[in-house]
């Protein structure tokens, strides 16, 4: 079994919430997440967040859904990127 896609999407995971601790890339990340998780409560999912003065601010299962969406996103595109570059 290959780890480095595990590996690596935990490490990509595990960078972004650390860039948090800057505020302004805190900021960002939270602008950047904010659209697909004010559209998802749209839709009707419930519990992600609330919307106040014209933001959606994320609840911690927004947070949830962000971080598995990341950790997901980077690890599929990381076990199909590793074996083309090897090939």
């Amino acid at each position: 079994m290959d780890w480095r896609p595990l590996v690596v999407a935990t490490s990509v995971t595990a960078l972004g919430w650390a860039l948090t601790a800057i505020p302004v890339m805190a900021v960002l990340l939270l602008i950047i997440f904010m659209l697909p998780l004010a559209l998802l409560d749209m839709v009707g999912v419930p519990g992600l967040g609330r919307h106040l003065n014209g933001f959606f601010v994320p609840s911690t299962t927004g947070l949830a859904v962000i971080t598995a969406g990341i950790w997901i996103f980077t690890f599929l595109a990381t076990r199909w990127i590793l074996p083309r570059r090897h090939s």
